[in-house]
């Protein structure tokens, strides 16, 4: 299974099951082309793949929230990955996400942002 497709089965267990699944497919190729893109010098998808299934399926259920507007997931945990949504503010949102997913994809990915000479 490609990476893009292992990314999608993961982000559809976090969202559950919905009519938008062919927007999420498609939101999980561009995570995976995205991180692929960002892998460190000498890295390939086999030696990161969990990470990268992981960080990035975080990533697309981001960019999905953001899409979808209405209701977030409340809860989200990592061992045996359990997920709440509602439309309650808890401080859980598409931003928590991106930054939970770079804390998890930060050994594997280059930095994002370079400062170049004037």
């Amino acid at each position: 299974m490609m990476l893009g497709e292992k990314i999608f089965a993961q982000a559809m267990v976090l969202a559950g099951q919905s009519e938008e699944q062919e927007m999420l497919r498609v939101l999980c190729r561009i995570t995976a082309d995205s991180l692929l893109s960002r892998l460190k010098e000498g890295l390939t998808e086999e030696d990161c793949q969990e990470a990268l299934v992981n960080g990035g399926s975080l990533y697309a259920l981001a960019a999905w929230n953001s899409v979808q507007g209405g209701e977030d997931v409340q809860e989200l945990r990592a061992g045996d990955l359990t997920i709440k949504r509602g439309s309650e503010q808890s401080g859980t949102s598409a931003e928590t996400y991106r930054a939970q997913a770079e804390k998890m994809l930060r050994p594997y990915l280059k930095d994002p942002f370079a400062f170049l000479g004037v």
